[in-house]
């Protein structure tokens, strides 16, 4: 009977009919643990849980419910649609905003929004509110009336309001003549015409406003300011410490040996002493004929940037051209100078002569006497339009006579002998030959990079 639960207790070697059915005989299977290979509706006791179990074939199942009980209430059998009139139907609940109303009668009815509000009756309850005569613990109101009396109430009022106490609050009327007043003020708050520390500025009769001379880079300017800035003729807006324009023709002298930069340098007598001075004599823009003449040598670089020449000005930079031997310089270097300018009879004896990015200078007479040919060029001539003539560039002085790059160049009555070539033109330049040319004793004449030579 163990199948069962049920197991029979012990009462001997022969089981008769009265131990059969006594209840004492038997007893139901229990323990701390399921039995192995039970059978379906094997009941058995767990005395360490103190619950009944039955075997559904799979599985051990408390017979008090838990996962083995019903636990969903539509498993419920033998319940009718309206054994639980507590419970609100689904089938209600058919259309949006309809509402669920109690009946009085123990269910539930279906009401749409419309009968909802006519149940609620809103429209007189407004209406009842609006009649009162004492709303939120308000009595007296009147519509409007009771607060356009307040509003005046308060608007005559003419002390303790707003938390002014017991002074007396201006009027409109008198607030407004006060301001009034100020406005037609031609010294409010200390203002004064004339330039004073820490006031506010007022016009003078003729409507103008000073200030005192300015110092600091956001300081107001004068008229005596922008009067002497229009008045500058040198170094203006930063070009440099030169004239601006010229207003008439000028010669200047310069002796190495016995001049002075201290001197007017417009005589041979009264010369300037160097070539840097008198640089500083030649505007920017000239207008008139301008000559520097030099009496010897000049141990400088003749160093000229940024000249041009307009309106028939001309600009004649001289040696001298009496003697072969002409006056020595260091070197000479021209740069973004355009017009007629032309510097004559001298002698480089340390570095080549260059020019770059100028139109129509013209060099004449220059000499290429002295300098390591291992790598010089006598005449260095770069994206510039000009002229060379009777110009040398020594006998084996020089690795390249005349090199001339982006450039457009006349070759006049040119002499001399370099190294490699006499002529080279490099990168777009066209050099155009004149009678004599320097020669080279690799070639007389070189082309690269779409130089032309003709």
């Amino acid at each position: 009977m163990a199948k069962s639960g049920l197991r029979h207790i012990d009462v001997g070697a022969e089981l008769t009919k009265t131990e059969w059915e006594s209840e004492e005989s038997h007893e139901l299977i229990h323990g701390t643990s399921f039995p192995a290979s039970p059978a379906e509706r094997q009941l058995f006791y767990r005395d360490d849980e103190h619950k009944w179990y039955i075997y559904n074939g799979s599985a051990w199942v408390w017979l008090g419910g838990g996962s083995g009980g019903v636990t969903d209430h539509g498993e419920l059998t033998g319940l009718g649609d309206d054994d639980h009139p507590q419970y609100i139907k689904h089938s209600l609940a058919t259309a949006i905003n309809d509402f669920l109303v109690a009946s009085g009668v123990g269910v539930f009815v279906k009401k749409t929004l419309a009968e909802v509000k006519a149940i609620l009756n809103w429209a007189a309850d407004i209406a009842t509110h609006a009649a009162l005569s004492a709303t939120h613990g308000r009595t007296n109101i009147d519509g409007v009336t009771e607060r356009d009396s307040a509003i005046s109430t308060h608007a005559a009022l003419a002390t303790g309001i707003h938390g002014v106490g017991a002074s007396t609050v201006e009027s409109i009327a008198g607030s407004q003549s006060k301001v009034d007043t100020h406005g037609a003020l031609t010294t409010a708050h200390g203002a004064v015409s004339a330039p004073t520390a820490s006031r506010i500025i007022l016009r003078d009769a003729g409507g103008r406003a000073q200030v005192v001379a300015p110092s600091a880079a956001g300081d107001i300017a004068r008229k005596d300011t922008v009067d002497t800035h229009a008045t500058l003729s040198t170094n203006v807006h930063g070009i440099q410490d030169v004239p601006l324009f010229s207003t008439e023709a000028k010669t200047y002298y310069i002796d190495a040996v016995s001049g002075d930069d201290g001197n007017g340098g417009e005589s041979s007598g009264d010369a300037f002493k160097t070539w840097a001075k008198a640089e500083t004599m030649i505007p920017i823009f000239i207008l008139h004929a301008y000559v520097i003449i030099t009496l010897g040598n000049v141990p400088e670089n003749i160093l000229l940037e940024g000249r041009t020449t307009i309106s028939g000005g001309s600009l004649y930079i001289k040696g001298n051209k009496e003697t072969t031997a002409y006056y020595a310089v260091n070197k000479i270097d021209v740069s973004t100078c355009f017009g007629d300018i032309r510097i004559q009879y001298f002698r480089t004896t340390v570095d080549r002569t260059f020019v770059g990015y100028s139109m129509l200078p013209r060099l004449d007479g220059v000499r290429f006497i002295t300098h390591d040919a291992a790598t010089a060029r006598a005449f260095d001539l770069e994206a510039c339009i000009m002229a060379l003539r009777d110009c040398d560039i020594g006998t084996d002085k020089a690795t390249d006579g005349i090199f001339a790059t982006n450039c457009r160049l006349v070759s006049h009555d040119n002499s001399g002998n370099a190294t490699r070539y006499g002529l080279y033109a490099n990168n777009s330049a066209v050099i155009a030959k004149r009678n004599g040319q320097p020669t080279g004793t690799t070639a007389d004449e070189y082309t690269a990079y779409g130089g032309e030579i003709r």
